[in-house]
């Protein structure tokens, strides 16, 4: 009895805390099935009733599992699971988190590359009016602020890998400015957006 009443208090107090899914769902099973496993609430009946009883188990299991996920994280879409008619059972739960956490491991991902892609850029120039294939102009970070980027742009043109200039890159409004071989001309730049 002693054993069960742990049982249940661990249960109880059952959070993700940062884990993963997988880990969280799989001490959440075995600590379900420990307390409730065993027991058939509806003794192997077939009927209506005992259907209801069973579904209505399944219910609080899904809800259960739910309730311990970390909210910041998940707290959209398991309001949206248990809005949901009927609540989908346990499985079907976790296959829905689960696509949700990798969802945003991907975002997150993406993202981070974004950053340094920013600067990576290949775009041609205008054409310099001589007919000539226009220059590629590539770019690369340099410093990686809290707000912008602070990057140098190369001109693939004559003289291949030739610095032209240095640009600042704010994340949410792209290019802010360019200027030509002077890295000091980007300092105002940066405190500019700072304040901003």
């Amino acid at each position: 009895m002693e054993a069960r009443m742990d049982h249940e208090s661990e249960f109880q107090s059952l959070r993700q805390k940062g884990q993963t899914v997988v880990v969280y769902y799989n001490q959440f099973v075995t600590l379900w099935n420990k307390l409730y496993g065993s027991v058939d609430p509806t003794c192997d009946c077939r009927c209506e009733a005992a259907a209801l009883i069973r579904a209505r188990e399944e219910q609080e299991k899904t809800h259960h599992f739910l309730l311990g996920l970390d909210d910041e994280q998940f707290g959209h879409i398991c309001s949206h699971i248990i809005a949901t008619e009927p609540v989908p059972d346990i499985h079907r739960a976790y296959a829905l988190i689960v696509q949700e956490e990798r969802h945003k491991s991907i975002v997150r991902g993406r993202d981070d590359r974004t950053d340094a892609l920013a600067f990576a850029m290949q775009r041609p120039a205008p054409t310099m009016g001589r007919g000539d294939p226009p220059p590629i102009i590539h770019a690369r970070i340099v410093e990686k602020m809290d707000i912008q980027w602070i990057g140098v742009i190369s001109c693939m043109d004559t003289r291949p890998g030739r610095d032209v200039g240095v640009a600042a890159l704010h994340p949410a409004v792209g290019v802010a400015a360019v200027a030509e071989r002077r890295p000091a001309a980007v300092a105002p730049l940066a405190v500019g957006l700072a304040e901003g």
